[in-house]
């Protein structure tokens, strides 16, 4: 009997009930017929298989792909994984890795751990494939070898973000608030601040933009305690003034 797939095979011999001379009786070379039925199970080859992974970049961040085999071979099995690009990008989202792993007899787990790169920009999730090769000992064949490996991101725009400004910490963050939203963005990112539009979702290079940047040395004066063209001095004393920074996608 030969098993069509790689699955595992049950044989099943019935009891024998009547005379050994009867079609379909099993009885032993002597003429005694069999009084129990019996069932065997013949297992199949160990199957490799590998699991998606998921992780948020940062420092020390990694993709840990699990790498399984359906059972336990009595023989070392040995089997070949490699990444390649999808919207992440070796290099620049996480690094190029292609290698063996190897099961000892009475292993059935490993990982293939994929370093991930931290960058400040602002993206989607992005993705990357995981695919296994070549198995070799114990009979061992591949049956879902392709897995994704999603980085999602961790930088904060344009997700809702929040800063508050007391007097004192007030000249401490005006450079650093002007850096990130001086920073270059996406063209449909739009923010306000305290109520006033610091950028409306323009691209960089237009009229809006420049508008906005005027908008931002406004910003500073305000944090500051200074007048401004604006409106009058809101004064030097910002600690119960909290000021709310949010940017969302426009639409």
């Amino acid at each position: 009997m030969w098993p069509s797939g790689n699955g595992a095979v049950t044989l099943r011999l019935p009891e024998t009930t009547g005379s050994c001379n009867a079609a379909g009786a099993i009885c032993t070379p002597g003429g005694k017929p069999l009084s129990e039925t019996v069932t065997a199970t013949v297992l199949g080859p160990p199957a490799l298989s590998v699991a998606d992974a998921e992780t948020a970049e940062g420092p020390g961040a990694a993709l840990a792909f699990a790498i399984t085999l359906s059972r336990a071979s009595s023989s070392t099995v040995t089997v070949q994984a490699a990444t390649s690009d999808g919207s992440a990008l070796a290099g620049d989202d996480c690094e190029a890795k292609s290698g063996t792993e190897t099961f000892a007899p009475g292993e059935t787990s490993k990982v293939f751990s994929v370093t991930v790169l931290d960058d400040d920009h602002d993206e989607e999730s992005e993705t990357m494939t995981v695919t296994l090769s070549n198995p070799s000992g114990g009979n061992a064949y591949i049956a879902d070898g392709t897995a994704t490996g999603t980085i999602t991101n961790d930088d904060l725009m344009p997700r809702a973000w929040l800063a508050r400004f007391g007097r004192t910490a007030a000249d401490h963050v005006v450079d650093a608030v002007e850096g990130r939203l001086s920073a270059e963005r996406a063209a449909d990112v739009e923010a306000t601040l305290a109520g006033q539009r610091l950028f409306d979702g323009a691209g960089p290079g237009t009229a809006e933009e420049r508008e906005a940047e005027a908008r931002l040395e406004t910003l500073a004066m305000w944090m500051q305690g200074e007048a401004t063209e604006d409106g009058p001095n809101p004064g030097p004393d910002l600690s119960r003034r909290a000021s709310w920074l949010q940017a969302r996608p426009s639409r």
